[in-house]
């Protein structure tokens, strides 16, 4: 739901997060920026989200499987 992105976003600021991923209602879901927050959906769905570093700089790739 918005009320549980909000309170995602707020907490991730807080902890100074680059990325925050978050779950529970199962559908997948990126939103851009600083904090990025991502979540990945659900493995029973075949869903999930994949995290890459590569120099230093975060990527992440929805996958369905």
């Amino acid at each position: 739901s918005e009320m549980c992105i909000e309170t995602v976003y707020e907490r991730a600021r807080e902890e100074k997060c680059d990325i925050a991923f978050y779950g529970h209602t199962h559908e997948p879901d990126m939103v851009t920026g600083v904090p990025m927050l991502v979540n990945p959906g659900a493995v029973c769905r075949e869903q999930m989200a994949m995290l890459e570093v590569e120099d230093g700089r975060p990527r992440v790739k929805m996958l369905v499987f």
